[in-house]
């Protein structure tokens, strides 16, 4: 009750010409959340781990490493994952990290780049 009493007074003070502005400029900050960025490639140092959810590492598809209930620190990284891919490089590595509200994939497009190729919006 609270909040639609909230939202129409938020909306009765708002002109057509404010609620565009903000329309436009809720669009540009979701752009912006989902341009490439830092994540376009995934750091040597980072773990094949979300906690809950799921992670792995493929090759060809079929999977060589996949998250348990390992503690963080026994965790596979990327870098041990790039150490694999150089035994095999002219196979198709990926690394998935599936976690509750965020999904990521990324896969090996050359020594030490692992460049992220989709992302989605996880378990949710």
């Amino acid at each position: 009750m609270m909040h639609e009493q909230l939202a129409e007074a938020s909306e009765a003070r708002l002109t057509p010409a404010v609620q565009k502005l903000a329309v436009e400029e809720l669009v540009i900050m979701t752009r912006k959340a989902w341009a490439p960025g830092a994540d376009d490639f995934l750091s040597l140092r980072a773990v094949i781990g979300v906690g809950f959810g799921f992670a792995a590492l493929t090759r060809d598809g079929k999977v060589v490493y996949e998250e348990r209930d390992e503690a963080p620190e026994q965790l596979m990284t990327v870098a041990d994952a790039e150490r694999l891919a150089q035994e095999s490089a002219d196979r198709d590595w990926r690394i998935h990290l599936v976690a509750m509200l965020d999904d990521r994939h990324y896969k090996r497009v050359g020594p030490g780049k692992w460049q992220l190729y989709e992302r989605g919006y996880g378990l949710s």
